[in-house]
């Protein structure tokens, strides 16, 4: 949801006991921490939560369920992936998308020159991933389900890194 439709009346909406802002139809909730700050045509996904203090640069893009910590900084146009934990205090620039720890493994950066990012212990250039990732996948006993948490990843890396 684009932060610039809810920055008004989110606080307005029931808060339920673990601190999340619910959308009166019940379709979108998200924690924001106090003081956090979030710039203008930022994307928060549902529930993702941000920490305290933290701030959201314009134009970012904050997956679903994922946790922004205390006083982290996201940079204007930075996109930080669903399910993505980022620490405390942490900096995040655009284009800056180092990371990701997934189900099964870490999806890593491993040369942004050569536009090849790893998963676990396999290095590929992303172009690669995106056509063999079902069938490495399969080999290392993946369910379906984290087939398709992998290829979110893989194709957040390839919207970054293009």
């Amino acid at each position: 949801m684009i932060w610039n439709e809810i920055k008004n009346e989110y606080q307005k909406w029931n808060k339920d006991r673990y601190g999340y802002y619910t959308h009166p139809d019940k379709k979108f909730s998200i924690k924001i921490g106090d003081g956090a700050k979030i710039g203008d045509g930022a994307k928060i996904g549902d529930g993702a939560k941000i920490g305290d203090g933290a701030e959201i640069g314009d134009g970012a893009e904050i997956g679903d369920r994922a946790e922004i910590g205390d006083r982290a900084k996201i940079g204007d146009g930075a996109k930080i992936g669903d399910g993505a934990k980022i620490g405390d205090w942490a900096k995040i620039k655009k284009p800056c998308l180092t990371y990701i720890i997934g189900s099964m493994h870490q999806v890593y950066l491993y040369d942004p020159k050569k536009k090849m990012i790893g998963i676990g212990c396999e290095v590929q250039t992303i172009e690669k991933w995106l056509i063999t990732y079902k069938e490495i996948g399969k080999i290392n006993n993946y369910t379906e389900e984290q087939i398709k948490e992998y290829k979110k990843y893989i194709d957040l890396f390839a919207s970054i890194y293009k």
